[in-house]
């Protein structure tokens, strides 16, 4: 059985009510265009799957303790690259690939962004899939078992497509100020995501 799950409005409400959360997204969002410090940012990504998880909690967590952010954003590194930048570099390398070989086709070269959408899509649902379940385990060894992860991401192929969809639009609007759309966009992926999974493994205990 299912579990109801919030909508992205009420997730995005519960996330905001909160003093203070702007200045918090604010921090990230700087970190975020800053190399070696983009890795604190996503150290905090990581940091609020976890509290999502632990309680069930939407508000934005602390900017402290910089030094188990950090190893938590190397710990990220691996997820974010591994699973969102292999599936989008994968796709810019294939239309590369069809671009070379088919200069010919013109206009309906258009068909070159097929596959970076398509490796941008399959990125964003691996991330979610990746990060819940190594939030769940605690290990970067559960990232191997990829047949489970890819069995979560295709369970929620229909729940997430919103959350991907906005981001994407929002990185196609406001590519100027990269850092900030990647971090709130990542940041809400990782609490809608990271929401829907829990209820859904409630939901398996529940019935198991």
């Amino acid at each position: 059985m299912r579990p109801r799950f919030p909508s992205l409005e009420d997730v995005l409400k519960r996330m905001g009510n909160e003093p203070g959360w702007g200045v918090k997204v604010l921090i990230g969002a700087i970190f975020f265009f800053v190399p070696v410090l983009h890795i604190l940012s996503l150290g905090y990504l990581l940091r609020y799957g976890r509290r999502i998880r632990a309680h069930n909690d939407l508000a934005l967590p602390e900017w402290n303790d910089w030094g188990a952010l950090f190893m938590d954003g190397l710990r990220m590194l691996v997820i974010w690259f591994c699973f969102f930048c292999i599936p989008v570099g994968i796709g810019f390398g294939l239309s590369m690939a069809f671009d070379a070989s088919m200069p010919f086709l013109g206009v309906i070269n258009t068909a070159w962004w097929a596959f970076p959408a398509a490796g941008w899509l399959i990125g964003c649902y691996l991330y979610m899939a990746a990060l819940y379940r190594f939030i769940a385990l605690e290990s970067l060894d559960s990232l191997l078992d990829l047949k489970t992860i890819f069995r979560m991401a295709h369970a929620m192929r229909w729940q997430l497509a919103l959350p991907i969809l906005m981001f994407t639009g929002l990185l196609t609007l406001f590519w100027p100020i990269y850092g900030f759309v990647f971090f709130m966009g990542f940041l809400i992926l990782t609490a809608y995501s990271s929401i829907n999974y829990l209820l859904m493994e409630r939901a398996a205990g529940i019935n198991r």
